[in-house]
């Protein structure tokens, strides 16, 4: 993604006359908007996207240009919402946001970051939470252990199920009744479909009711993302040209998704509370958040505080937002409620909340050693 040539773009971005109160003169504006729309051509120019090819790294130095170049900016920002849709200057940067979209809310914390650089002023954080109360998709980890393996079947393109997928399916099923610990077949990236009802621990009380269609998607760090196997075995050694050439050898992308989004509107912005909800209780213990928790914990915080901020008249229905029948039990029903349970966590002997660091601090996002 041209890490280095972005890495540039960001140390000019936070020179002083571009950064902080410099930034906010009239100067810093036109150097700013120069410099934004050298950074969404060089999206297109530079074929970076899509997004799931990016590494967390990668994608994160994007996210990085795009805060700096909009804050304090309200008008780069209503300049982007107002042309998002069309086929103009700001097509490549929606694709970045439209990317971020698609693995969300399995991968939040880019998205949140991606729509909090949008939302300086009235009319972006407007466009901002419309944006994201109109998900076309819900992503969520695809399944991973045995239990749940075949209850995700990819298909071919005309819609059927891919026989060579359920093959290796009912051998591993064999082979497993017979005592192998072989994994399952990998689920290929590409349009699939639910062959059981299926819950996920990642959004409470949501349901993919069996038959619904989604597509797979492999991330560049998924395990087997980009592993080329070739078939050569004696099976294969049968299979000679009819030139007697000898055996012909198959390369085939093996790849791994770690990611279905599910072909499901949803209002975005009751999942985002949704999650806090869960998160916030999450971290009241040592071991119950991980790393990747608290960084969807703080692009999301990072998120409203960034909206409020421009348009504090959405307060009352973000904070009368009840999501009781998505949480489980004991959990905050409120936004309000889950952000006491997080100062209650960040300020508890032991809880995770106290000792994770905190995401989007210090030079790099992500920087460890700052605490919440």
């Amino acid at each position: 993604a041209g890490d280095a040539g972005y890495g540039s773009l960001l140390s000019l971005l936070r020179l002083e006359q571009l950064s902080g109160a410099g930034g906010m003169n009239a100067n810093a504006m036109l150097h700013k908007s120069v410099l934004k729309n050298l950074h969404t051509a060089s999206l297109a120019a530079f074929d970076v996207l899509p997004v799931h090819k990016l590494r967390p790294a990668e994608l994160g130095s994007l996210l990085d240009v795009l805060e700096e170049l909009t804050s304090g900016q309200p008008m780069l920002c209503e300049q982007f919402w107002g042309g998002a849709t069309s086929d103009g200057l700001e097509a490549p940067l929606y694709a970045l946001l439209v990317g971020c979209r698609e693995r969300h809310p399995a991968n939040a914390a880019p998205l949140f970051r991606a729509l909090g650089a949008l939302s300086e002023g009235p009319r972006a954080a407007e466009c901002a939470l419309a944006f994201l109360a109109r998900l076309p998709s819900v992503a969520l980890p695809a399944p991973s252990d045995d239990a749940a393996a075949g209850t995700v079947v990819p298909l071919d393109a005309d819609g059927a199920p891919q026989q060579e997928w359920l093959n290796a399916m009912a051998r591993w099923r064999e082979a497993r009744e017979a005592g192998g610990a072989a994994p399952p077949p990998a689920l290929p990236p590409g349009p699939v479909a639910a062959a059981a009802d299926l819950a996920s621990a990642h959004l409470s009380g949501a349901c993919v009711p069996r038959g619904a269609r989604g597509t797979a998607i492999a991330s560049a760090t998924a395990p087997g993302a980009s592993a080329m196997r070739y078939d050569d075995d004696e099976d294969d050694a049968m299979r000679d040209d009819e030139d007697g050439d000898g055996p012909s050898h198959s390369p085939r992308l093996e790849s791994r998704a770690d990611i279905v989004a599910w072909a499901a509107p949803a209002d975005g912005v009751r999942v985002l509370v949704a999650r806090l909800c869960v998160l916030s209780v999450a971290g009241m213990s040592s071991d119950g958040a991980t790393a990747s928790d608290a960084e969807e914990l703080d692009a999301s915080l990072r998120f409203l505080t960034r909206v409020l901020n421009s348009a504090p008249s959405f307060a009352t229905a973000l904070a009368s937002c009840d999501v009781s029948a998505a949480v489980p039990p004991g959990s905050p029903a409120t936004m309000l409620g889950a952000l006491a349970a997080v100062v209650t966590g960040s300020t508890s002997d032991g809880a995770a909340w106290s000792t994770l660091p905190v995401a989007g601090c210090g030079e790099s996002y992500g920087n460890a050693g700052v605490k919440r």
